[in-house]
C-alpha cells in the first residue's frame, strides 16, 4: 500500500506545501541561479553564481515550515490545517481524513 493509501491527508501536504508561495520564492531564487549558470561563459562569474545557490540552499531550514505549518480558522469558526482548508472552507468531507 502506497503511504497515500494509509495517509490520505499526507498527498495534501504534499501538494499544499510544493505550491505554497513562500516554498516557491525559495526554489525560483535557486532555478534563477541555474538559468543564470546555463547562460554565463564567464568562470569567476559561474562561480558566484554557484556560491549564491549554495548559500539559498544553506539557508532552507525548519524556520519556514515552522512559520507556515500553523492551523487556521475556517468559515465555521474550526481550526484545520491549511491543507484541509479548500475542503472545509467549501463544506465538503474528504473521505478519509481525519482532523486533528
Amino acid at each position: 500500500h502506497p503511504l497515500w493509501g494509509q495517509y490520505p491527508e499526507a498527498l495534501l501536504f504534499v501538494n499544499w506545501l510544493y505550491n505554497h508561495s513562500s516554498v516557491l520564492h525559495e526554489r525560483a531564487e535557486i532555478i534563477k541561479c541555474a538559468e543564470m549558470l546555463m547562460q554565463e561563459d564567464d568562470f569567476e562569474i559561474c562561480e558566484s553564481i554557484l556560491r549564491q545557490q549554495e548559500k539559498l540552499r544553506e539557508r532552507i531550514d525548519e524556520t519556514l515550515s515552522e512559520k507556515i505549518v500553523q492551523k487556521c480558522r475556517n468559515m465555521n469558526g474550526e481550526y484545520v490545517w491549511p491543507w484541509i482548508l479548500p475542503f472545509s472552507a467549501a463544506g465538503m468531507k474528504h473521505t478519509g481524513i481525519q482532523y486533528q
